[in-house]
């Protein structure tokens, strides 16, 4: 194990310790594991040594190095591909058939225990990876219905699982798939990343461009990061899915989760955190979304997100430039349900988003005392500096339009880092540039007054910028 892995592996376990943890450790902490993530996420994209071509219209039998000569079974792939390799996956549907247990049919996972780099989208001709077509990515389906066809008692447990420690530093990578009908007893349904523990490098993924959806899990429907595993999602949609206890859409535990330009929309939980339930998570930069929307969510508590709070550990998230619409719970936290009396109290961030039409018989919006919300519109209002409580005049579910008083009305101290290197120009410190529509960030609305503040153009508030160049929202 390198220098740097040891003190990744260190800080995880500091980070994970109980309550007495100091700022500065968690600041240590943070560092150790942006510098991993970082060498990570510049190492995705390299030269394949070997592509591979899979398509499930093939006939048996295919080397895979060719369209022509294409293997049939994404799992032959996966059993002959190294890191330096390549997968092409045509569109058609995938199951899985590789066991964790012998035994029992439904522990049948597609497992990347190496940063392998897998692409979904193709017709069967293409011979660059600029010429797939992104509407076939919904159809390149991995789909855990392997036993009885649309019986979800026996299906697989999950779908895809990256775990185990990665021999080398690195993500693996999925772009353009749909991950679909996995259904655990435990945790993460659709996509199960869990860490090794104390030893070896934490595993990684990056999804692209992908679908998670009709999955289902005990915590987790779509996504489960657990124990120092990484996760981060890229312009994806994560649909209904369902927790029977936390997490309709993902849960974190002592794991990293990030998103930039995706949706969550209609997951549910029948107790926490409709989208997300976060513990253990000590350091807010470990959970963290920017230009997200989370629309349809629903739990007992916390209809998009539930922030543990207790004696040694907490949960933490961040939100930036987010919207969260039409969300509900059926008892308290219509949008947010974090914990802040225990010793270790939750933590949130929620700048320059918007909270609006979001329901729930108590606290409608954000429960939880003392929580950091700046620059945001909060229906029925929540303490904090540039805070509003104005209708944001959608003309969409969840855009404003022209003259919207959330336009111009952000931070621009606050616009985030481009963490996850949205706009692939290598530079992650850059404020983040680009909206949900990929549209750029900071531009003037004429009809719009400047009420947040910076330099203009300001930023405007929630996940979508308002461009007149474009004809409006």
């Amino acid at each position: 194990m390198s220098s740097l892995e040891t003190m990744t592996t260190l800080a995880w376990s500091r980070s994970a310790s109980a309550s007495g943890i100091a700022r500065s450790g968690q600041r240590r902490t943070a560092g150790f594991l942006t510098g991993l993530l970082g060498l990570g996420l510049l190492s995705v994209r390299v030269q394949a040594q070997t592509t591979w071509h899979v398509d499930a219209a093939a006939a048996p039998g295919g080397n895979g190095l060719t369209w022509a000569t294409a293997m049939n079974s994404l799992q032959s792939a996966l059993d002959v591909t190294s890191t330096a390799d390549e997968i092409w996956v045509a569109a058609g549907t995938y199951r899985p058939t590789a066991l964790s247990n012998p035994s029992d049919p439904r522990s049948a996972r597609f497992w990347l225990h190496d940063p392998f780099q897998l692409f979904g989208g193709f017709d069967g001709t293409e011979t660059s990876l600029s010429e797939r077509d992104p509407g076939l990515f919904d159809d390149t389906i991995l789909s855990g219905d392997i036993g009885i066809p649309a019986d979800p008692s026996d299906n697989a447990f999950r779908v895809v699982e990256v775990s185990s420690g990665f021999p080398t530093i690195g993500f693996a990578l999925l772009d353009g798939f749909h991950i679909t009908d996995g259904n655990a007893v435990g945790n993460g349904g659709g996509v199960l990343v869990k860490g090794p523990g104390s030893g070896g490098t934490p595993p990684r993924v990056i999804l692209r461009h992908c679908t998670l959806s009709a999955n289902n899990a005990l915590r987790g429907g779509a996504l489960a990061v657990l124990d120092f595993g990484v996760a981060h999602l890229q312009r994806c949609s994560v649909t209904e899915n369902f927790a029977s206890s936390q997490g309709g859409a993902a849960y974190a535990r002592a794991g990293v989760l990030r998103a930039v330009n995706t949706r969550f929309s209609d997951n549910k939980t029948a107790n926490l955190g409709g989208a997300l339930y976060a513990d253990a998570q000590t350091v807010l930069d470990l959970v963290k979304f920017a230009n997200c929307v989370f629309n349809g969510n629903d739990a007992r508590l916390g209809g998009v997100a539930y922030l543990k709070g207790g004696a040694s550990f907490a949960g933490a998230a961040s939100w930036y430039n987010c919207t969260f619409v039409e969300n509900q719970a059926t008892q308290v936290g219509g949008v947010l349900y974090a914990i802040t009396t225990t010793p270790v109290r939750a933590k949130a961030e929620i700048f320059d988003s918007i909270l609006w039409n979001n329901v729930a018989p108590a606290s409608p919006s954000i429960f939880g005392a003392g929580l950091d919300v700046r620059f945001s519109d909060v229906e029925a209002g929540y303490p904090g500096a540039g805070n509003v409580n104005f209708d944001p005049l959608f003309v969409t579910i969840d855009r404003p339009g022209a003259g919207s008083p959330v336009n111009d009305a952000g931070s621009n101290d606050l616009l985030v880092n481009d963490f996850l290197d949205l706009d692939a120009d290598g530079d992650t410190n850059e404020q983040l540039p680009l909206d949900l529509l990929e549209r750029l960030r900071r531009i003037d609305d004429p009809m719009a007054p400047d009420t947040g503040t910076g330099t203009p153009p300001i930023v405007d508030m929630g996940a979508y910028e308002l461009d007149p160049n474009h004809g409006g929202p």
